[in-house]
């Protein structure tokens, strides 16, 4: 079962990346709105943002910590995950 719904996710998500990969046809405003959006949800921007509220006087407390604590627990997560469910890059598959 578990596999089946893997291999479900891993086609749609080659389909979505089918639909939506830019090449370079595309419009250069689309492709500076993806790309931001890319980095908008990487790890600098994460961290950044995490790191934020402990610059402010009186949030270093609990809840300053509380949002790089969820980061760090989150990242753990996704590299066990990326590294026990191995698989070739929607990219590469279909190139």
């Amino acid at each position: 079962m578990e596999t089946t719904l893997l291999a479900r996710l891993d086609a749609r998500d080659r389909a979505l990346y089918a639909r939506w990969a830019l090449d370079q046809a595309s419009a250069r405003a689309v492709r500076w709105a993806l790309i931001a959006l890319t980095h908008v949800g990487g790890a600098t921007s994460t961290i950044l943002l995490c790191l934020l509220p402990l610059l402010r006087p009186g949030l270093a407390g609990a809840a300053g910590w509380r949002p790089l604590a969820s980061l760090v627990f989150s990242h753990l997560v996704v590299q066990v995950i990326k590294r026990r469910v191995g698989r070739v890059r929607p990219s590469r598959a279909l190139a």
